[in-house]
């Protein structure tokens, strides 16, 4: 049986991996994809607004256009240590047991803490790469939709990060130890790099909408073709700080020759 697997890793293209990778011990009976768009400003009222790129020069608002942003994805699942659900499998190549490995032992009890705990390590802790949580993976069948360019070499390869994890206990041994946990995942899906610079030109302007877990060295490669730039580019902006940019804010790149300067 294939397990869905989430997979981390330090970088948007999903190349350089974390080292951490879980499976679901329980596939969900149900995936919920949303697919979201966003409008520009239709009378100066504030939101987004998308720009047409003219070569040399900046952006002009189209007031109204639409946003197509990547699918979010949300995932309710058990896990379970009470032995009424036998060991699926596990990982690809485990060997079947990496996931009743990680529902450990105390005083030779059973508890899910660990299998918690190695959620977390794959998909929820702070990695210095990403300066915040890693980007991930999630392979299951054929429904996941893919942001790859690339779409057969990646069918039902999400590429996303947490968004959020709830983790509901509702059963614990005598001596306090959860032995089952209802989870909620919730991945923001994030745009696969290649696919965004198709759409780009470096002789032309553009405003870029910052995405979760965008950085200005990688927007920078991946528009101009070199990270070198992403001073002037926060230059330009009137940015604090090559860090002060958060997701939704509107960010010009110019032309390479002015980004140059």
């Amino acid at each position: 049986m294939q397990k869905v697997v989430i997979t981390g890793y330090k970088d948007v293209a999903c190349q350089d991996a974390t080292g951490n990778a879980i499976a679901l011990q329980v596939n969900p009976q149900e995936l919920q994809l949303d697919y979201n768009i966003s409008y520009g400003d239709k009378g100066g009222s504030g939101g987004d607004t998308k720009t047409t790129e003219h070569a040399g020069g900046e952006s002009a608002p189209l007031p109204g256009a639409a946003n197509y942003e990547t699918p979010d994805l949300t995932i309710e699942t058990v896990v379970d240590a009470t032995g009424v659900l036998p060991d699926p499998g596990g990982l690809p190549g485990s060997g079947g047991g990496a996931i009743m490995a990680a529902i450990k032992f105390i005083s030779g009890k059973p508890t899910v803490e660990d299998y918690i705990k190695k959620l977390k390590d794959t998909c929820y802790y702070y990695v210095e790469e990403t300066h915040g949580p890693p980007y991930l993976t999630v392979t299951w069948g054929s429904v996941l939709p893919s942001q790859s360019t690339n779409i057969a070499s990646s069918k039902g390869v999400y590429k996303c990060q947490l968004q959020s994890l709830s983790v509901k206990y509702v059963l614990f041994s005598a001596q306090g130890h959860p032995v089952r946990a209802e989870l909620t995942l919730k991945f923001k899906g994030v745009e696969d790099p290649e696919a965004r610079a198709k759409g780009n030109s470096p002789d032309l302007s553009h405003f870029i909408e910052i995405k979760h877990g965008d950085n200005l060295p990688k927007l920078c490669e991946d528009i101009y073709g070199s990270p070198e730039f992403f001073m002037a580019v926060a230059r330009i902006n009137d940015l604090p700080s090559v860090y002060a940019i958060e997701p939704g804010m509107r960010l010009l790149f110019p032309p390479l020759d002015k980004a140059s300067r």
